[in-house]
C-alpha cells in the first residue's frame, strides 16, 4: 500500500491536493467526512457526547454537527472531551477501511497531523503550507466561516512549524491554482510516484 497522509492548517488547500492525488487514481479519504458520518450513525458516540453536554447538541433524535462545533469552539477543555470520545473510534474505523485497501494508493486528508500517529499502516505525511493571511482570505471566501470562527479553530491546530517539522513532503500554496498544480506535479513526479508491482 501507498499511503499518504495530506495535512496542512486551516485554509491551507489541503483538498484540492487530495484531490489532484485522487485524479492520479488514489483512493481519496476525507477525516472531516468520516467524521461526521460516524457522528450521525455511530451509537456510542452519540451515547458519550450526550452524556458529555447534554441534550443541547441534539436535533431530534440526531446530533447536531453544527451545536457539537459550537461547543467544540468554545475551548480547548470541550476540544479534549470530544476528541477522547470520537477519535478511538474515528481511528479504528479509518484502520479498518486501510486494510480493506492493502493493494491500493490511497491519500487521507487529516487536518490534524499529530493524530497521524494513530495509524496502524505506514505512511508519508504531505503537508501543505500557506500564510496566515492567505488561509483566512481562502476559508472566508470559499467555507463560509466566520473570522472568529476561524481564529479558533486556527488556534486549536498545532502551529506552523510543527506541521512543517513533522512532514515528509512540503507543498507551498501562497501563490494562483496554477501554480499549486504545476508544482504539485513536480513533486508527484519526483518524490510520490510510486510504480505499484
Amino acid at each position: 500500500m501507498q499511503l499518504i497522509i495530506v495535512s496542512g492548517l486551516i485554509g491551507s488547500g489541503k483538498t484540492t491536493v487530495s484531490k489532484l492525488l485522487k485524479k492520479k487514481k488514489f483512493h481519496y479519504l476525507n477525516a472531516d467526512g468520516i467524521a461526521k458520518d460516524l457522528l450521525k450513525t455511530n451509537k456510542e458516540i452519540k451515547e458519550k457526547l450526550l452524556n458529555a453536554f447534554g441534550k443541547s447538541i441534539s436535533l431530534g433524535k440526531n446530533l447536531s454537527i453544527k451545536k457539537i462545533k459550537e461547543k467544540l469552539l468554545v475551548s480547548k477543555k470541550n476540544k479534549i472531551i470530544i476528541d477522547r470520545i470520537v477519535h478511538p473510534i474515528f481511528f479504528s474505523h479509518v484502520n479498518s477501511l486501510l486494510n480493506k485497501m492493502k493493494k491500493s494508493s490511497v491519500v487521507f486528508e487529516l487536518p490534524l497531523i499529530e493524530t497521524s500517529k494513530n495509524i496502524s499502516r505506514p505512511f508519508k505525511i504531505l503537508t501543505v503550507d500557506c500564510s496566515f493571511n492567505n488561509r483566512l482570505e481562502r476559508s472566508l471566501k470559499n467555507k463560509k466561516i466566520s473570522k472568529l470562527e476561524f481564529t479558533k479553530l486556527n488556534k486549536m491546530q498545532s502551529n506552523r512549524s510543527f506541521y512543517i517539522n513533522n512532514s515528509d513532503f512540503i507543498l507551498s500554496n501562497n501563490d494562483t491554482i496554477s501554480t499549486l498544480k504545476n508544482k504539485f506535479e513536480e513533486l508527484y513526479l519526483r518524490k510520490l510516484l510510486i510504480k505499484m508491482k
